[in-house]
């Protein structure tokens, strides 16, 4: 293993030593899975068809329970109609 210092202010080594803590996990090991979440997310991304991804992010982000309302508005909307 290598060992990497970093450099953050006080209020996120705070919250990064809580989260670990909360987590059942170290520092390090939850700076590891992180990294290693957003290196798959990434390469999720990178095998997307360029049109798919030239759409990523251009609608906000939704819960389940919001983009069920969403659709249900514009269902109601087109079919409800008098």
């Amino acid at each position: 293993m290598t060992n990497l210092t970093l450099t953050l202010n006080d209020a996120t080594v705070e919250k990064a030593r809580k989260l670990a803590v909360a987590s059942g996990t170290s520092v390090d090991e939850l700076i590891a899975e992180l990294v290693e979440a957003g290196s798959a997310i990434e390469l999720w991304k990178s095998q997307l068809p360029a049109i798919t991804r030239s759409l990523l992010g251009i609608a906000p982000a939704m819960t389940d329970e919001e983009a069920d309302a969403a659709l249900e508005d514009g269902l109601q909307e087109r079919f409800d109609r008098k």
